[in-house]
């Protein structure tokens, strides 16, 4: 397929979703001369260190996040709890905990921090959405709905923006003759979980578009004997033990979706290898779309050579053997952690397969006012490049230079929070406040 195609398809995909609204949509060309912008971020304060004190002795760091009041929400994964620092940088709080009961916490993915102090936390082990109030007490558990993953706070209401499907294929399998199962999720969607019940369900806000491109064989994982899969449902259940995975990985540049919640509720969302953003509203599609005159990358040799030799250079220094850990987690399930070795990531380098062009939009980013941040290719592939701001609405704020780091969260009047390694790689979470164009 011809690039063209794929970019003719990707604007069809668009137009054709919502069809009696598509002449409605308003498409906004934004110039295409970056305007720089200088990174005068004022630190506010820092918390953690080894200097610190005991509520700010972080073991790892997962997730941050604001609320309307500007306190900052510290989700320790190795903990498994979360501490709550207020506007001036001193301790307000903290809960969670590791446990089965109440408001404890098991295989927690990740946290999302409504903009009135719900905190919301994706919980594997309770297969569920454990909600707090904003005082920190625990409310209820909501049940996950089956392929339902983690997602950012709405800043609407009660309820989660996730992104899922697209990303890879897994098969199960228990041997010749034994029970095999698959997973694949080829449509890209982008859900509203609502959590208001005591069972989450979701609404589609968009459907991406997918590229036509076919998986490349990820490996099989073979696992150690006598773990226990388990899978119920109206036709009964079963158990596998001794199985394999086996992973197919998309092509090497093929277009991510990306997405990110909106004030609004409104959503933006880069879907294609060109620079389109689009807004789109639950119940009637896209309704504006933001482009820049910045073309793909045509994959050729050079571009494939170059990202050969990143991905090389960056295993300077990895172990030489790879390692895989088997947890249990409370309720029978476990956990599995995998490294490969220094010789199989530079086997999977030298085998990697290519798609046809390298997206322009390699990440996006959402803030509290409703300004995407953009990160752009290099002129090489590479994903670190520029980083444009824009509006929703469709303005073209600037671009920061390749150099400057997203926010890990981003909160009221400003305020953005970095999470930092310091010395002996202990945690520390820095405050700062961000100009109000950029916010």
């Amino acid at each position: 397929m011809t690039n063209a195609t794929t970019r003719a398809k990707a604007v069809a995909m668009v137009l054709g979703a919502v069809p009696a609204l598509a002449n409605a949509q308003e498409a906004v060309e934004l110039p295409g001369q970056d305007v720089a912008l200088e990174a005068e971020f004022a630190d506010v304060y820092r918390v953690g260190g080894i200097d610190g004190e005991d509520w700010e002795q972080f073991g790892a760091v997962g997730h941050t996040g604001f609320d309307a009041e500007g306190n900052l929400y510290i989700y320790d994964s190795q903990a498994l709890e979360i501490v709550v620092v207020s506007p001036d940088g001193s301790f307000a709080r903290r809960f969670g905990g590791p446990g089965d009961g109440p408001g404890e916490l098991r295989f927690a993915r990740s946290m999302a921090v409504m903009r009135d102090g719900r905190v919301v936390i994706t919980d594997m082990g309770h297969r569920a959405h454990v909600v707090f109030g904003p005082d920190g007490e625990y409310e209820r558990m909501v049940s996950q709905p089956a392929g339902v993953g983690p997602g950012a706070a709405d800043p609407s209401g009660l309820a989660l923006i996730a992104v899922q499907g697209g990303a890879s294929t897994i098969t199960i399998s228990s041997g010749p003759g034994g029970v095999s199962s698959e997973s694949s999720s080829p449509d890209r969607l982008v859900e509203r979980v609502l959590l208001e019940g005591d069972e989450a369900s979701t609404t589609t806000i968009a459907r991406a578009w997918t590229p036509p491109t076919e998986m490349a064989d990820g490996g099989k994982i073979e696992l150690p004997p006598g773990l226990r899969v388990g899978r119920s449902g109206e036709g009964g259940s079963i158990s596998i033990s001794n199985f394999n995975l086996r992973r197919q990985v998309p092509p090497t540049f093929e277009p991510r979706l990306h997405a990110g919640p909106l004030p609004d509720g409104t959503v933006a969302l880069a879907d294609s290898t060109t620079y389109a953003i689009k807004i789109v509203r639950e119940g009637e599609g896209v309704i504006r779309t933001l482009t820049r005159p910045i073309p793909p990358l045509p994959v050729t040799r050079r571009v494939e050579r170059a990202w050969r030799e990143r991905r090389l250079k960056a295993l300077e220094g990895v172990e030489e053997e790879g390692k895989k850990e088997v947890r249990p987690t409370t309720g029978g399930g476990f956990t599995m952690s995998l490294t490969s070795s220094a010789e199989q990531r530079r086997k999977s380098i030298e085998e990697a397969k290519f798609y046809e062009e390298v997206s322009v939009v390699q990440a996006l980013h959402t803030t509290w006012n409703g300004r995407i941040w953009v990160r752009r290719r290099t002129e090489d592939g590479d994903a670190n490049g520029p980083l444009d701001v824009l509006s929703s609405e469709g303005r073209y704020v600037g671009t920061y230079p390749p150099s400057i780091v997203v926010p890990d969260a981003f909160g009221p009047e400003g305020l953005a929070a970095y999470v930092e390694l310091g010395e002996y790689d202990v945690a520390t979470v820095r405050v700062v406040r961000l100009p109000t164009g950029v916010n």
